[in-house]
């Protein structure tokens, strides 16, 4: 499913921005790694990746416990996988979140959580992502004004 939605966030006020330079699912430079950072830092995070190619999950992220901007080079580019056995993303209540330029595939929800791939508990803007391989989402609020929807 490719979605396509208007911005929650914006502007330059990030309290902080990581880099995410590793296509490692852990250690310096990893999406992981960012996520624990931003999760440390009181406000809005932003999130950018600088490689392209596969982040194969070997173990659920940590849940965003604080709004975070994820920016990926272009869904065709950088893919974030579950590998069939666990989320790609859970996103905490009172969150404000947006992502872009990312695939999110083939997650999978266990031990009683909600979300094969995204559990959002906040409030999500996908932009520009692509949503593969069993990850699909449940969702609190996904505002889907001047959306574009395709199955692929």
């Amino acid at each position: 499913m490719l979605v396509g939605v208007g911005v929650i966030l914006g502007g330059e006020g990030w309290a902080a921005e990581f880099n995410v330079t590793t296509l490692a699912d852990a250690g310096p430079g990893s999406l992981r790694e960012a996520l624990i950072q931003a999760n440390a830092m009181p406000g809005a995070d932003r999130v950018r990746f600088t490689v392209e190619g596969t982040i194969a999950l070997a173990s659920a992220l940590p849940e965003v416990r604080d709004s975070v901007v994820v920016e990926g080079p272009g869904a065709e580019n950088l893919r974030v996988s579950g590998e069939g056995s666990v989320q790609v993303l859970v996103l905490g209540a009172g969150t404000t979140n947006r992502v872009s330029g990312l695939t999110l595939a083939n997650g999978r929800a266990t031990g009683g959580r909600h979300g094969a791939g995204v559990s959002n508990r906040g409030v999500l803007t996908l932009v520009d992502c692509k949503v593969e391989g069993g990850a699909w989402c449940s969702f609190r609020t996904l505002p889907v004004e001047g959306a574009s929807l395709a199955v692929v």
